[in-house]
């Protein structure tokens, strides 16, 4: 083969694999409903709900506890479900500042994160990020405050890392294909655009709430007793969070604290002195802020019958406790009882 010959070649195995990678990069960006497990469309859901800004609403934030443990249709025509799964004080900040940015603030805030989640952050790479739920810019603000805290729960935070850590928001925020790669395989095989087109629709018209744990009770402990040695937050999410209710405050908004409940099982092994830790934690919170107020127990309690997995509340669970909860704020609509 000629030298000419052999440039050509080259060329054109250059040409097909540019091609190559820029449609990979397109489906990447375009194409997630298609490739991406079912918990996509219902971020995808809770980010088109927020977007619609509904006028004079009681809105749910929150992490997965609060997605299966609180059903609007059970508390007011109003009420919106706008947890997230895996959501930390980071991510629930964003969600809340979306929504102040309509045209009506919302009538009531109910506030929920586990203990878990102030401590641990495992969905912000695989869901916040890889979803593109986080703009460049709001990461870009999540990794300097990190960086600022020395925090390095989700970012390297050093000083060869930051060049690092940008990149890495930026190619998440760019939709890089080989962060999609494994879904895309197992979206050929398991052809999830009719599912994930099909929970879209649910999520959205069960105004947020979907479950997680469906058993008919779970004896598995939570991951307060199974992952934490005793309650000791990140300062991450100890500075979201302040300024998640410094913002509310700043609207003259009332935030209801709503912790989830926890089963009698994991109750009694969580570890020794965690439920006096967690609660000086919170009500730190509640001295700095007036605006935040703490409903009921900090720890709650239900059989673990209630229970479709070690921490989500079942169907019936959620039943009970969203009756609790409609009760406790003074929601007066028809609600399930215990």
């Amino acid at each position: 083969m000629k030298t000419s010959e052999f440039g050509s070649f080259f060329r054109a195995v250059g040409l097909v694999f540019v091609v190559l990678i820029g449609a990979s990069w397109v489906w990447a960006a375009r194409g997630p409903m298609w490739f991406l497990d079912p918990e996509y469309p219902m971020w995808v859901a809770k980010d088109e709900m927020i977007s619609e800004c509904r006028k004079d609403a009681t809105v749910i934030i929150g992490d997965s506890r609060a997605v299966a443990g609180l059903i609007p249709a059970r508390l007011d025509p109003s009420t919106i479900n706008l947890a997230l799964g895996g959501a930390t004080p980071v991510e629930t900040y964003y969600v809340a500042q979306r929504i102040l940015k309509c045209p009506d603030l919302p009538r009531k805030v109910i506030l929920s994160i586990s203990p878990y989640h102030f401590a641990t952050a495992d969905s912000y790479w695989t869901r916040a990020a890889l979803f593109s739920f986080l703009s460049f810019s709001e990461m870009e603000e999540v990794r300097k405050l990190s960086e600022s805290l020395n925090d390095r729960s989700l970012y390297s935070v050093s000083q060869t890392g930051s060049i690092e850590d940008r990149l890495t928001n930026f190619l998440y925020a760019s939709h890089f294909p080989a962060f999609y790669t494994g879904s895309m395989k197992a979206g050929m095989v398991y052809r999830r655009k009719h599912t994930n087109d099909e929970w879209l629709d649910e999520v959205k018209r069960q105004r947020g709430y979907h479950s997680f744990g469906t058993d008919d009770g779970s004896t598995a402990l939570s991951f307060e007793v199974t992952a934490m040695s005793g309650f000791r937050s990140r300062p991450i999410f100890d500075a979201y969070f302040d300024r998640l209710l410094t913002m509310f405050a700043q609207k003259g908004i009332e935030v209801n604290f709503v912790p989830m409940p926890m089963s009698d099982l994991s109750y009694k092994g969580l570890p020794a002195g965690f439920q006096k830790d967690y609660t000086a934690y919170i009500e730190g919170f509640r001295q700095r802020h007036p605006n935040f107020h703490v409903t009921g127990d900090l720890i709650p309690v239900l059989p673990w019958k209630y229970f479709g997995d070690r921490n989500h509340l079942n169907r019936a669970g959620a039943e009970v406790w969203t009756g609790t909860v409609a009760r406790t704020l003074g929601i007066n609509v028809q609600v399930a009882t215990q």
